[in-house]
């Protein structure tokens, strides 16, 4: 079965990367830095115009996504689970933002791939829990290291 590609893949592996490096880039990895130069552009250009004096409707919108995380969190895991706030806000960004693709016929979207969302995975349970590493982990450390720390149920106060 043969596999479309998004309105991307060719320019970008015809015109710029084969001729430097003489491989192609996969789909999902064009559009996976699709999403990062998007969200390196709106988020930025929109955190300019924020104001506790007089918010407008994106800060409403973002504050209110950014306090149902934090609810989330407290519900699931604790008072403990804000300190995974941020990371699990930017997977969330970048999750919705890959979901947006696929309602457009000319883009693919990178969570399609198994490749993206084992990545993800991987960053989120073995990444950046010791402050004296850089997060990323050799293949025999990644197959052979435990998570840090687990989320444990709350227990019913029924």
């Amino acid at each position: 079965m043969e596999h479309e590609n998004s309105i991307l893949y060719r320019p970008v592996n015809e015109y710029i990367w084969r001729h430097a490096f003489g491989v192609d880039i996969p789909d999902h990895v064009i559009m996976a830095l699709l999403v990062l130069l998007i969200s390196a552009i709106v988020f930025p250009l929109a955190s300019r115009r924020f104001s506790k004096d007089n918010p407008g409707k994106f800060q409403h919108m973002l504050e209110l996504v950014v306090e149902g995380l934090r609810s989330l969190l407290d519900d699931i895991i604790g008072h403990d689970g804000r300190q995974y706030l941020y990371i699990i806000g930017a997977f969330a960004t970048f999750i919705f933002i890959s979901n947006i693709f696929g309602l457009f016929f000319f883009l693919q979207p990178p969570t399609a791939n198994p490749n993206v969302t084992f990545g993800l995975a991987a960053r989120y349970r073995w990444g950046s829990a010791d402050s004296d590493r850089s997060g990323w982990l050799s293949p025999r450390e990644f197959a052979t290291t435990r998570p840090k720390a687990k989320a444990r149920p709350k227990k019913c106060a029924c």
